[in-house]
């Protein structure tokens, strides 16, 4: 990508993110770029977290290339579209660790999920990984999602995908989902919906 591509991206994100804090780091790309520094503007910018068997995993912040709401949000909606094309009714389980904005990422997530008709059962509280494959298999559920980022260091967090046998998915899964991610706006191409209203209509 060059990097008058990563200014329209940059341009771009700062023209959607509703996050004033992702909106403030993006300012700071944007002030190092026009001082001359491209650098971190192009970190943050010059790919997409890939998506693969292991689901996302990256670096907290504000880009294509950072576990954010936004790329957690496109990763939820690609999983969404997989899962309808796949299941009759389909359903998650959604669990995370002790990793910063695991939190954030799951009602994003959840939020998402409801928004497109597939159910979502969420863990109230930090939970072990290895419940979430149990969760999935016990309640009979299509797939599954942990927000975690295993052994890397603090200022990553991840989005590992699951199957229905609470393994994480297999690689033409994983070719799908990231098919069906890679067609979907971060912004235009997201449906949401509110955490709680989707919590009362039984939808999480």
């Amino acid at each position: 990508m060059t990097d008058r591509d990563m200014r329209a991206e940059l341009a771009h994100w700062m023209e959607n993110v509703d996050d004033a804090e992702l909106s403030a780091e993006l300012g700071k790309l944007a002030e190092a770029a026009d001082a001359g520094d491209a650098e971190p503007m192009t970190d943050a910018f010059f790919q997409d977290l890939a998506f693969g068997t292991a689901g996302l995993r990256g670096v907290l912040g504000a880009g294509t290339n950072r576990m954010n709401v936004y790329t957690v949000g496109r990763a939820s909606q690609g999983f969404s579209d997989y899962l309808n094309a796949t299941f009759d009714h389909p359903s998650v389980t959604i669990a995370r660790d002790s990793r910063n904005k695991g939190e954030e990422f799951v009602r994003r997530a959840a939020s998402i999920f409801a928004a497109n008709g597939v159910t979502a059962y969420v863990y109230p509280r930090i939970s072990p990984v290895p419940t979430l494959s149990w969760a999935v298999r016990d309640l009979g559920c299509s797939g599954g999602v942990c927000v975690t980022a295993s052994h890397n260091p603090a200022p990553y967090n991840g989005y590992k995908a699951y199957g229905p046998d609470g393994c994480q998915i297999t690689s033409e899964a994983a070719a799908a989902i990231s098919a069906a991610i890679a067609r979907t706006d971060a912004f235009s191409g997201v449906k949401s919906m509110d955490f709680d209203e989707a919590v009362e209509r039984g939808l999480v």
